[in-house]
Protein backbone atom coordinates (compact mmCIF):
# COMPACT_ATOMS: atom_id res chain seq x y z
CA UNK A 1 0.00 0.00 0.00
CA UNK A 2 2.10 2.83 -1.22
CA UNK A 3 -0.68 5.40 -1.00
CA UNK A 4 -2.63 4.78 2.19
CA UNK A 5 -5.32 7.40 2.00
CA UNK A 6 -7.94 4.86 3.00
CA UNK A 7 -7.94 2.84 6.17
CA UNK A 8 -6.63 -0.71 6.16
CA UNK A 9 -9.51 -2.57 7.77
CA UNK A 10 -8.66 -5.54 9.96
CA UNK A 11 -9.67 -7.42 13.05
CA UNK A 12 -7.99 -6.84 16.40
CA UNK A 13 -6.30 -10.24 16.05
CA UNK A 14 -4.91 -9.24 12.65
CA UNK A 15 -3.68 -5.91 14.01
CA UNK A 16 -1.93 -7.63 16.91
CA UNK A 17 -0.31 -10.16 14.55
CA UNK A 18 1.01 -7.41 12.25
CA UNK A 19 2.27 -5.44 15.24
CA UNK A 20 4.18 -8.50 16.47
CA UNK A 21 5.60 -9.06 12.97
CA UNK A 22 6.77 -5.43 12.86
CA UNK A 23 8.54 -5.77 16.21
CA UNK A 24 10.26 -8.97 15.01
CA UNK A 25 11.48 -7.19 11.88
CA UNK A 26 12.82 -4.32 13.96
CA UNK A 27 14.80 -6.75 16.15
CA UNK A 28 16.46 -8.22 13.02
CA UNK A 29 17.68 -4.82 11.81
CA UNK A 30 20.73 -4.38 14.12
CA UNK A 31 22.22 -7.71 12.97
CA UNK A 32 21.92 -6.70 9.32
CA UNK A 33 23.42 -3.27 10.06
CA UNK A 34 26.37 -5.03 11.75
CA UNK A 35 26.71 -7.35 8.75
CA UNK A 36 26.77 -4.34 6.42
CA UNK A 37 29.31 -2.55 8.60
CA UNK A 38 31.59 -5.60 8.69
CA UNK A 39 31.34 -6.06 4.92
CA UNK A 40 32.09 -2.35 4.37
CA UNK A 41 35.29 -2.66 6.42
CA UNK A 42 36.62 -5.37 4.09
CA UNK A 43 37.83 -2.88 1.49
CA UNK A 44 36.88 -2.42 -2.15
CA UNK A 45 33.08 -2.15 -2.21
CA UNK A 46 32.72 -2.48 -5.99
CA UNK A 47 33.61 -6.19 -5.87
CA UNK A 48 32.43 -6.99 -2.36
CA UNK A 49 29.46 -9.37 -2.67
CA UNK A 50 28.92 -9.49 1.09
CA UNK A 51 28.53 -5.71 1.13
CA UNK A 52 26.04 -5.68 -1.75
CA UNK A 53 24.02 -8.58 -0.28
CA UNK A 54 23.90 -6.96 3.16
CA UNK A 55 22.92 -3.61 1.62
CA UNK A 56 20.08 -5.25 -0.34
CA UNK A 57 18.92 -7.16 2.75
CA UNK A 58 18.85 -3.94 4.78
CA UNK A 59 16.95 -2.06 2.06
CA UNK A 60 14.42 -4.89 1.82
CA UNK A 61 13.98 -5.07 5.60
CA UNK A 62 13.60 -1.29 5.87
CA UNK A 63 10.95 -1.43 3.14
CA UNK A 64 9.02 -4.09 5.04
CA UNK A 65 9.27 -2.12 8.29
CA UNK A 66 8.08 1.05 6.58
CA UNK A 67 5.17 -0.69 4.85
CA UNK A 68 3.94 -2.46 7.99
CA UNK A 69 4.34 0.75 9.99
CA UNK A 70 2.16 2.60 7.46
CA UNK A 71 -0.47 -0.15 7.48
CA UNK A 72 -0.64 -0.15 11.27
CA UNK A 73 -0.73 3.65 11.44
CA UNK A 74 -3.70 3.72 9.09
CA UNK A 75 -5.42 0.61 10.44
CA UNK A 76 -9.09 0.62 11.27
CA UNK A 77 -9.95 -2.15 13.67
CA UNK A 78 -13.36 -3.61 12.91
CA UNK A 79 -15.24 -5.28 15.72
CA UNK A 80 -16.38 -8.83 15.13
CA UNK A 81 -19.51 -8.85 13.01
CA UNK A 82 -22.70 -10.35 14.28
CA UNK A 83 -24.17 -13.31 12.49
CA UNK A 84 -27.93 -13.29 12.17
CA UNK A 85 -28.47 -16.71 10.64
CA UNK A 86 -29.23 -17.68 7.06
CA UNK A 87 -29.20 -14.82 4.61
CA UNK A 88 -27.31 -12.54 7.00
CA UNK A 89 -24.94 -9.94 5.62
CA UNK A 90 -21.36 -11.19 5.53
CA UNK A 91 -18.70 -8.61 6.31
CA UNK A 92 -15.35 -8.13 7.92
CA UNK A 93 -15.17 -9.77 11.32
CA UNK A 94 -17.91 -12.35 10.68
CA UNK A 95 -17.62 -16.11 10.72
CA UNK A 96 -19.31 -18.03 7.94
CA UNK A 97 -20.27 -21.71 7.85
CA UNK A 98 -20.08 -23.21 4.38
CA UNK A 99 -21.09 -26.69 3.29
CA UNK A 100 -18.51 -28.22 0.97
CA UNK A 101 -18.95 -31.81 -0.27
CA UNK A 102 -21.22 -32.67 2.64
CA UNK A 103 -18.81 -31.24 5.25
CA UNK A 104 -19.28 -28.02 7.14
CA UNK A 105 -16.38 -25.53 7.26
CA UNK A 106 -16.08 -22.33 9.28
CA UNK A 107 -14.38 -19.38 7.57
CA UNK A 108 -13.37 -16.08 9.17
CA UNK A 109 -13.85 -12.95 7.07
CA UNK A 110 -10.83 -10.72 7.72
CA UNK A 111 -8.96 -7.73 6.30
CA UNK A 112 -6.69 -8.19 3.29
CA UNK A 113 -3.52 -7.92 5.42
CA UNK A 114 -4.49 -10.88 7.58
CA UNK A 115 -5.99 -13.16 4.91
CA UNK A 116 -4.67 -16.73 4.94
CA UNK A 117 -6.81 -19.24 3.03
CA UNK A 118 -4.93 -22.20 4.57
CA UNK A 119 -6.13 -21.01 7.97
CA UNK A 120 -9.64 -20.38 6.59
CA UNK A 121 -9.18 -16.62 6.87
CA UNK A 122 -10.69 -15.03 3.76
CA UNK A 123 -10.33 -11.35 2.85
CA UNK A 124 -13.51 -9.31 2.85
CA UNK A 125 -12.37 -8.06 -0.56
CA UNK A 126 -12.12 -11.54 -2.10
CA UNK A 127 -14.68 -12.39 -4.78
Amino acid sequence: MSDLQTKAQMTQEGFDTLQKELEELKTKRPAIVDRLSNARSMGDLSENNDYHNAKEALEFLDGQIEELGEVLTHAEIVKNGKSHGKGAVVGLGTKVKVGINGKEHLFNIVGEWEADPKEKKISHESP
